[in-house]
């Protein structure tokens, strides 16, 4: 008898429940052929001819729930455990050994999606704290030096008033450099601050000062930079191609086509959708393009990127159909 005999019909037995489960309509002849091999095979009576006749019949059933396959199938059914689990085996009220590959999918493609979410947070409420500081810095001392001009012209009894406004800001630039150090410890722990660093080497405390505060300042707006032109994009990326799999995933599990060869598509999506989200900043400009692209931020941009691969794709097309008829 064929080794794999036996497998093939369990396999036409489950697409048998499901076309019946599903209402879809399997003729008598084959049902009556698929029920007959498996009752010969466990009397151990399969001979030739009902083998012969049962492929045809198995090819016949597999034509009826197309596009649902016996792979699929497997993939989206919850098994029994054959072991008792212990402690680390159950999650979320389920025992981990019983999940079909399909809940083990959702399982880390979801826990992916809230990863890349709290990170991404955790990363654009830093940037946009670090950008509001480096704002206000610039906007005091733009205040500060227009006060200080001003003085030179100003009436004797006007200048006391505006002494008081630029010690004011003296105060809230202060108090800004106190943000903007506390706001660089993390990576100022990583790049070495120290003098001979930033190029301070003055004995004077006041001018030390200064010189750390203009070297963290430049230090800072180049950090900002870098997590704006790169990092952010790349978790919105991240996050739009982790949505995009999800919702994918979630059809295909509803209409029963999900199967294990779909997470080689989902990784291959995962890490274009990721990378996507940092190019689409190359050829895609807001400022530039029209239509609705221009109302979108460039994170917002880097997002559909992430979800929508072929938005980017189609970009390039036309930037090297361009290319092409000039030549």
């Amino acid at each position: 008898m064929n080794p794999r005999l036996h497998e093939s019909v369990e396999d036409a037995q489950l697409v048998l429940a499901y076309a019946a489960k599903n209402g879809i309509a399997v003729d008598q002849a084959t049902i009556n052929i698929v029920v007959t091999i498996g009752n010969k095979i466990g009397a151990g009576e399969v001979g030739d001819q009902d083998e012969a006749a049962f492929w045809p019949a198995l090819e016949t059933l597999a034509a009826k729930i197309s596009p649902v396959t016996v792979l699929s199938l497997h993939a989206t059914m919850d098994v029994r455990a054959t072991k008792a689990p212990g402690l680390l085996g159950r999650l979320f009220g389920r025992r981990l050994s019983q999940w079909s590959v399909a809940r083990r999918a959702v399982l880390w493609y979801t826990c992916l999606a809230i990863f890349s979410l709290g990170l991404l947070l955790v990363v654009q409420i830093y940037w946009l704290f670090g950008l509001s500081i480096t704002g206000d810095i610039e906007e005091d001392r733009a205040a500060y030096e227009k006060i200080t001009t001003s003085m030179a012209s100003a009436k004797p009894e006007d200048q006391s008033k505006m002494d008081d406004q630029r010690s004011t800001l003296e105060l809230e630039i202060s108090s800004d450099y106190k943000l903007l150090e506390r706001w660089s410890t993390p990576w100022e722990k990583i790049c070495d601050s120290s003098k001979e660093s930033c190029g301070c080497s003055s004995r004077d405390a006041g001018a030390y000062q200064a010189c750390m505060n203009i070297s963290r300042e430049t230090s800072a707006k180049v950090v900002l930079d870098i997590l704006q032109r790169y990092f952010l994009p790349l978790l919105y990326g991240l996050l739009g191609a982790s949505v995009y799999i999800l919702r994918t995933l979630s059809s295909q599990i509803r209409a029963r086509t999900y199967s294990e060869a779909s997470n080689i598509d989902f990784r291959i999506r995962l890490y274009l959708g990721t990378l996507g989200g940092m190019v689409s900043a190359w050829f895609i400009n807001p400022e530039v393009a029209g239509g609705l692209v221009k109302t979108l931020s460039p994170f917002a941009i880097a997002f559909l990127a992430g979800y929508s691969v072929e938005l980017l794709f189609a970009v390039m097309d036309k930037i090297i159909s361009a290319f092409s008829k000039q030549q």
